[in-house]
């Protein structure tokens, strides 16, 4: 049964500096100021909120540093995570009325564990070593690599329009890129189809379908915004009992 047959019918860095212009920066960008392309952690130590952003103080190897988000799902203690920041130097925040002499700005940053744990993930990013047997393939969807469904969105799109999609039913086509099976009865899907930056271009929903990594499916669901679902994970976009099928 085709689910779907009535179917006929960049976000970009910008994107972040468009965020800093409104933010109460006195700075400007430079050549100093670039994204940074790794995994940052470390302990959180504190946070507070101001011109619409959260600001965090952690700290990794010994080290002391400050973050600054819109997104944040974290609680002081937390071992926390952020993907590909804006290293921004001697960034002067009008709203706390200080400078730093280096700032992240991040997408998203997220608990990944408590005091004292760390995911496999983070120590992998922190020794730079991998435990033998613990591999897994990683899935690279690149941009323009996958075809927008016919009346339906990208995930950047599903991220830069959700106030306006919240509460809809809309269709997605995306490769499979994580599929973590049987947790707390469902099989939970991450999908990507190239499109957004890191924090808007990953998608999660749970199914009892059986997919795989690298599978080319079509996701039709409801989506909804901040779908918390305890133990310090919360989506910002998420889609709720979608209908799947597989295309390859």
């Amino acid at each position: 049964m085709n689910i779907f047959k009535n179917k006929g019918s960049i976000v970009t860095a910008m994107l972040m500096i468009g965020f800093l212009a409104f933010s109460g920066s006195g700075t400007e960008l430079s050549a100093e100021n670039k994204i940074e392309p790794k995994i940052h952690n470390g302990k959180l130590l504190q946070m507070f909120k101001s011109g619409g952003y959260t600001y965090l103080e952690y700290e990794s190897d010994g080290k002391k540093f400050w973050a600054a988000s819109k997104m944040v799902v974290a609680n002081i203690g937390n071992i926390i995570e952020f993907n590909n920041p804006l290293e921004m130097k001697d960034f002067y925040s009008k709203s706390l009325k200080r400078k730093f002499e280096l700032i992240y700005f991040a997408g998203m940053v997220r608990a990944v564990g408590k005091p004292g744990e760390l995911s496999m993930k983070s120590m992998q990013s922190m020794t730079g070593h991998k435990k033998m047997g613990t591999e897994k393939k990683v899935i690279v969807v690149n941009a323009g690599s996958v075809k927008k469904a016919d009346s339906g969105y990208t995930i950047a799109e599903c991220f830069s329009q959700k106030d306006a999609l919240k509460g809809k039913t809309i269709l997605i086509r995306a490769i499979v890129v994580k599929f973590s099976p049987k947790i707390k009865g469902r099989n939970w899907v991450h999908i990507r189809d190239g499109s957004g930056i890191a924090g808007t271009n990953d998608i999660t929903f749970t199914t009892k379908e059986t997919l795989t990594p690298g599978d080319l499916i079509l996701v039709k669901g409801i989506l909804l915004l901040n779908k918390d679902i305890g133990s310090g994970y919360l989506f910002p976009v998420f889609l709720e009992d979608p209908e799947v099928v597989k295309e390859k």
